[in-house]
């Protein structure tokens, strides 16, 4: 008997494009029930594995750079930490990502860990990313104040893999692949790997001396079937060593080392380690259960040249070197009907920070409950969904309480679908923003509120049009400030966090498009319109992103557009950046069914444009950008066996 759990983690993906007959067969993980796309409640965005090989994205955080209604940046040099950002909520370095990261539906960080690296697993290990858009804080806590993403890895049946090699400019280069099979009596094997490493293509302006990086992911995952019962297991490591320029200095300033001997002004390294264990027993048709342990372990340090001086530390040579460890067991069972869906749960979390800078511990716990509700009236047009979780805390006084509903009509015979939710995320302080070495044990909590409609109109088998509406209410929202601008902060150099301000609102438009005109088609693109209001980190007011793939025989031909206009980087509209429009394009041949090969162009307009900025967070020193400049060709070549 096949599992409900599947339905979510194990099953083939569909492209953007698919027309109204397949969207109604895909499952996606929302509100940690597998349902199918259209039947959700929130908006739901995919990248599968054609549309991943279509577009040779280098790495995971590329790929969701494309989606309607999300906005990433990376912190500081190139393939660095990336956070995301959407409904125009910023998405700010060295603060709490708002967004679960899931590996087949398992989430990696929460209350008590809130940081999520995008590019933990190799591209080449998934089947499917799902981005689950709207506060999901209802089912998964504290950590999911804007949605989820889901990274679904590939359920290989059949013994295989494939092995890719890439090199650009700047030396930019990597080394990648997995290998996967089938287990006897039902199950899978998949490991995968990736090396990558570059002398740098992101520059503060007037500099030469380019920031560089070493990337490397393993990853592996099994599961078997025991009659009702499913066992699975999974291991990710990722860990990094990045260099970047002084930003804040004039070129030629004296530079020392780092560990490695390169000259620098900030070095960091750092490791991530999730693993967990699940098991899944199927009592009856209707009645379910899962339960699920998973540890997670988070090392970093920084450390800067104190010739050069630093942005946040005026000479502190070492302002992060710190480690968290967290341990979760979530236990949910769900009872499942031809006119309703249950699921309910208990969730318990168990933290450890160590800051060696300033020679501290702390220790915490998370207790959650929440349950879930998904009701089929009508012959199934209408579906009605309410969920509601409340959470305790060692470390913080208030208790959250995250409630959320919402609705789709899908009319009979129809080609159209109206969606609606409403959602309030109560989000506590994380561990991190308490007691890290940016940390402020004087934060109070954050909630989120989102309301929302969209609708989706089919024309055509091959086409499909989306519009969703929105607007958020933020109450004393969390930043990264200058601890001597701040008297509630501890004294000291660098910054800390504190609640930025009373409330901030967004509210704004998406407006999104994927057609197959022919079987050699395949084009798609959004449309963003925000109004950033008090929220004017790293957004821009309108954004518009288009793609664009013709494949014919051996031939593939992609491309990929964005463009930002009024672009702001800080406090209340201080920091106007320049608008921007960036084209990346590809060319690939496939030789037989086992090797490609390809060429990628990035900024084939050759743009000089601001990818991310360094800010001191000192209202008296402008924003600095960091750019990427030129247009660069990149090749790669890849064999599947």
């Amino acid at each position: 008997m096949r599992f409900r759990i599947l339905m979510g983690l194990a099953l083939a993906g569909a492209c953007q494009w698919v027309g109204a007959a397949d969207l109604d067969e895909i499952r996606v993980v929302a509100d940690r029930q597998p349902t199918s796309r259209d039947e959700s409640t929130n908006p739901v965005r995919m990248l599968a594995r054609d549309e991943l090989d279509l577009r040779l994205y280098d790495d995971v955080t590329e790929a969701l750079a494309t989606l309607p209604n999300v906005n990433i940046r990376r912190s500081g040099g190139p393939d660095g930490e990336p956070s995301l950002g959407m409904y125009g909520i910023s998405a700010r370095p060295r603060s709490s990502t708002s967004t679960t990261l899931a590996i087949d539906g398992v989430p990696l960080n929460n209350g008590v860990f809130p940081e999520a690296s995008l590019n933990i697993l190799p591209l080449s290990v998934l089947e499917r990313i799902e981005v689950v858009q709207g506060p999901a804080s209802a089912a998964y806590g504290n950590n999911a104040r804007l949605g989820v993403v889901n990274l679904v890895t590939r359920q290989p049946k059949a013994f295989g893999g494939e092995v890719s090699a890439s090199y650009a400019k700047w030396d930019t280069a990597s080394l990648g692949g997995y290998l996967g099979g089938g287990v006897d009596g039902g199950g899978r094997y998949l490991v995968g790997f990736e090396e990558r490493h570059t002398d740098g293509h992101l520059q503060p302006a007037g500099r030469s001396d380019f920031s560089d990086s070493r990337l490397h992911n393993l990853a592996g995952f099994v599961n078997r079937a025991f009659g009702q019962l499913l066992l699975s297991a999974s291991y990710v490591r990722y860990g990094w060593d990045r260099n970047d320029p002084s930003y804040l200095v004039s070129p030629g300033s004296p530079a020392a080392s780092n560990p490695r001997g390169t000259p620098t002004a900030r070095y960091e390294e750092g490791m991530r380690q999730h693993f967990n264990l699940g098991a899944s027993y199927s009592m009856s048709p209707e009645w379910q259960a899962d339960l699920i342990y998973a540890y997670n372990d988070y090392d970093e340090r920084t450390a800067f040249n104190p010739n050069y001086g630093t942005p946040t530390g005026f000479g502190s040579t070492a302002p992060t070197d710190q480690s968290t460890r967290s341990h979760s067991l979530i236990a949910r069972a769900s009872w499942e009907s031809e006119f309703n869906v249950l699921s309910f749960g208990a969730e318990r979390q168990t933290a450890e920070l160590t800051d060696r800078v300033a020679y501290s511990v702390n220790r915490g716990t998370t207790t959650g409950i929440f349950v879930h509700d998904r009701l089929f009236l009508a012959n199934r047009q209408l579906i009605l969904s309410a969920g509601y979780r409340s959470d305790r805390f060692s470390f913080f006084d208030e208790t959250s309480k995250s409630p959320k509903a919402g609705f789709v009509w899908k009319p009979n015979g129809q080609n159209w679908l109206l969606r609606g939710n409403v959602s309030k995320a109560f989000s506590a302080p994380s561990f991190n923003q308490l007691f890290g070495s940016f940390g402020n044990p004087k934060l109070v909590a954050t909630t989120l509120a989102v309301r929302e409609l969209g609708v989706e109109f089919r024309p055509a088998h091959a086409l499909q049009l989306g519009a969703t509406i929105f607007s958020t209410r933020t109450t004393d929202p969390i930043f990264p400030r200058p601890r001597s601008q701040n008297p509630i902060c501890a004294p000291g150099p660098g910054n800390c966090f504190v609640n930025a301000g009373d409330v901030a609102t967004t509210r704004g438009v998406t407006l999104d498009f994927r057609a197959r005109p022919t079987e050699a088609w395949s084009v798609g693109g959004s449309y963003t319109r925000l109004d950033p209001g008090e929220n004017t980190f790293a957004t821009a007011v309108h954004v518009i992103k288009l793609d664009a793939a013709f494949r014919r025989g051996p031939w593939t031909l992609a491309a990929n557009l964005r463009r930002e206009i009024e672009r702001y980087f800080q406090d209340n509209h201080l920091s106007p950046f320049p608008d921007f429009t960036v084209v990346d394009a590809s060319l690939s041949y496939r030789f037989d069914r086992n090797l490609e090969l390809s060429g990628a162009v990035e900024n084939l307009t050759n743009e000089k444009y601001a990818t991310t900025q360094i800010v001191s967070t000192n209202l008296a020193v402008a924003a600095l950008p960091i750019y990427r400049p030129e247009r660069y060709l990149g090749l790669r070549a890849s064999y599947r066996f």
